[in-house]
């Protein structure tokens, strides 16, 4: 759906805005990985798992690996999210990341990034996420670029969700995305989307193999460096 940040629900808001954890109750557990542009050296894998009651909110951890053994990115998460209100709810996730070089050391930071969601009729909802809200130094040549993602989604069945959303990270343009998302059958979801920055397309198949599991497929396609394939292990159990 184009990459959207700020409108993830549920267990899929461990990878994304943190607030939509609030709708998760019971355990979740999801693993995913995505090979950008079919290159071995920018694989990314992740695994999370949350847990949610409804008087207590929804905690949950997640790790992410990016690179190869050369370079190598890691991610340590721990996020926290439950609902204010009726129709609204806010998260947020403390990050220890850590940037490794073969030969020439690493670098270890922590900050953190919050998220708001609020279901302002049964048909609309809004999201909001932004991750490092500070000035974190990685090194001393470099910081964590701050990146903001504020977006709206419109449901008017159970079968059919659009969505867009405009995503700034700091010294860089605007950038704007957009997805559709519709359950043609019971067990299968078709999903697309586009964005702008780098323009890229994006597709999506959604499979329920049983109630608590869900596999994701999908690829994106950029304008000039090629095809990234990405797939998403979901469980769930109330």
């Amino acid at each position: 759906m184009g990459g959207l940040v700020s409108l993830s629900t549920e267990i899929d808001a461990l990878l994304n805005n943190q607030a939509g954890l609030a709708y998760l109750n019971g355990y979740g557990l999801i693993a995913s990985a995505e090979q950008r542009f079919l290159l071995e050296d920018l694989r990314t894998v992740s695994f999370g798992a949350a847990y949610g009651k409804e008087e207590l909110g929804t905690v949950g951890v997640v790790v992410s690996s990016f690179g190869i053994d050369e370079y190598k990115e890691l991610k340590f998460g721990l996020a926290y999210s439950r609902n204010l209100l009726e129709n609204f709810s806010i998260g947020g996730q403390f990050d220890y990341l850590s940037t490794r070089i073969l030969g020439y050391g690493s670098s270890n930071s922590i900050t953190f990034e919050v998220g708001l969601q609020s279901n302002v009729t049964d048909e609309f909802m809004l999201g909001f996420h932004m991750f490092s809200p500070g000035q974190v130094s990685q090194s001393p040549e470099s910081q964590i670029p701050t990146r903001m993602n504020a977006g709206f989604a419109y449901k008017p069945s159970n079968k059919l969700f659009i969505a867009a959303e405009v995503e700034k990270i700091l010294d860089l343009d605007y950038a704007f995305r957009a997805g559709v998302s519709y359950a043609f059958a019971d067990q299968f979801i078709l999903r697309a989307g586009a964005s702008t920055g780098e323009t890229t397309f994006t597709f999506g198949l959604a499979f329920k193999i049983q109630d608590a599991i869900h596999f994701d497929g999908t690829f994106s396609q950029h304008e000039i460096l090629g095809t990234t394939p990405a797939a998403t292990v979901k469980y769930s159990k109330e």
